[in-house]
């Protein structure tokens, strides 16, 4: 069976829980990744991968929220992609034992594989109207997540 050609292989490094104190493989973008993003799904055992330079998706939330911070566009991105493995995606990275959104300790420690992640998608948010995209990406831009 041939490899599906858009997975990108990332290398994961030793993560431990800052909550379970248990040992990990976590995925980690190299440091030559600029506007390179990793996702994370809500269990911590799936991700999504976005490049956004030129990605019409970010180019729209840009235009929509206009912050210089990245941090809002990137969240709004994020609960407007299609889920991963059941997963709705996030921006906070999620220990996979016992689903902590606590900062991770250790982290990055030594290189212990890698691990094939497919880029993120939009397909239900590209289905909208133009303007219940815009106000999707509105709502989920502002700091509480659109909660």
């Amino acid at each position: 069976m041939a490899q599906d050609p858009r997975l990108r292989s990332i290398a994961t490094f030793e993560a431990t829980c800052a909550d379970c104190r248990e040992t990990f493989p976590a995925p980690l973008l190299g440091d030559f990744s600029y506007g390179q993003f990793l996702l994370y799904g809500r269990r911590g055992t799936a991700y999504a991968y976005l490049d956004a330079p030129g990605h019409p998706i970010w180019e729209l939330a840009d235009s929509v929220i206009q912050s210089r911070d990245g941090e809002p566009i990137l969240r709004a991105l994020a609960a407007v992609a299609d889920p991963v493995d059941g997963q709705p995606l996030g921006t906070d990275r999620v220990c996979p034992l016992c689903h902590s959104r606590r900062d991770w300790e250790s982290w990055p420690g030594p290189r212990v594989g890698s691990v094939e992640i497919p880029p993120v998608t939009f397909a239900a948010f590209d289905r909208l109207a133009d303007e219940e995209k815009r106000r999707l990406l509105r709502k989920y831009a502002a700091p509480s997540g659109g909660r």
